[in-house]
C-alpha cells in the first residue's frame, strides 16, 4: 500500500523511473480499518451524511466484483458503462471502483457534459456506444420522456433513491430492449444490499 499523500508517492512523481531501484520502500503501516475515503451518502435514509469508508471495505469489495458479475450477468469485452453520478457520491465512486477491478471501460463525463444535464448525459452515451448506465430515478424518468436513440445500451442500473412506480411501468415502453436495474448501496461497506432486475 502507497498512501498518496506520502513523501514515497509523491517521489515516484520525480522519479528516475526505475533507475534507483535500491531505495527501500518505506510506506509506513497502513491498518485495514484507517479511513481509505469519504464518500457521501444519498441520504435515501435522511439527510446526506458524509461516511468514513475503511481500508477493508475496498478489499473486500475488490474481491467481491468479479463473482458478482459472474453471478449475475456475464460480461462482455466490448460493454462500456456510463457513471451519470458524481465521484463524491457512493454510486459514482462505487462503479468507477468496479471498472477499474473489472478493467471495463468506464465513461466518465467532462465538465462540459454534466452541465448540459440529461441532455449531455445522452450524448455522451450516444457519442461512446455505452452498453451501461449508471444513473439516478430522476435521470431514468428524464430518459423515458427524451426522443433520444441509444442503440446499444442494454442495461440501465438505478439507485441513490426509491424508483417510483409509474417510472417502472413507461421505462420498458420506451426501452424494451433494457434491462432496467435497481441497486442499493451500503456508504460505509462499499457493498450492493440488493440488485433487483424491473425489466
Amino acid at each position: 500500500t502507497i498512501l498518496l499523500d506520502s513523501p514515497h508517492f509523491r517521489s515516484l512523481l520525480h522519479s528516475d523511473h526505475g533507475k534507483n531501484e535500491s531505495t527501500p520502500l518505506d510506506t509506513g503501516a497502513v491498518c485495514q480499518s484507517a479511513t481509505a475515503t469519504i464518500l457521501y451518502s444519498s441520504g435515501t435514509t435522511g439527510r446526506v451524511k458524509a461516511v468514513a469508508v475503511p481500508h477493508r471495505s475496498f478489499i473486500a469489495r475488490a474481491a467481491g466484483l468479479r463473482a458478482l458479475h459472474l453471478k449475475v450477468k456475464s460480461r462482455k469485452a466490448d460493454e462500456r458503462t456510463l457513471i451519470g453520478a458524481p465521484m463524491f457520491h457512493t454510486m459514482g465512486f462505487f462503479f468507477t471502483l468496479n471498472g477499474l477491478a473489472q478493467g471495463s471501460t468506464t465513461v466518465v463525463m467532462t465538465e462540459a457534459a454534466a452541465r448540459a444535464g440529461l441532455r449531455g448525459m445522452l450524448e455522451a452515451a450516444r457519442r461512446w456506444e455505452v452498453t451501461e448506465i449508471m444513473a439516478a430515478p430522476p435521470v431514468v424518468l428524464g430518459m423515458t420522456k427524451d426522443g433520444c436513440r441509444l442503440s446499444s445500451l442494454a442495461r440501465v442500473i438505478c439507485g441513490g433513491a426509491p424508483l417510483p412506480g409509474s417510472v417502472a411501468e413507461q421505462f420498458p415502453r420506451r426501452f424494451p430492449h433494457v434491462d432496467l436495474c435497481m441497486v442499493s448501496l451500503s456508504t460505509s461497506h462499499l457493498f450492493y444490499s440488493f440488485l433487483h432486475f424491473i425489466t
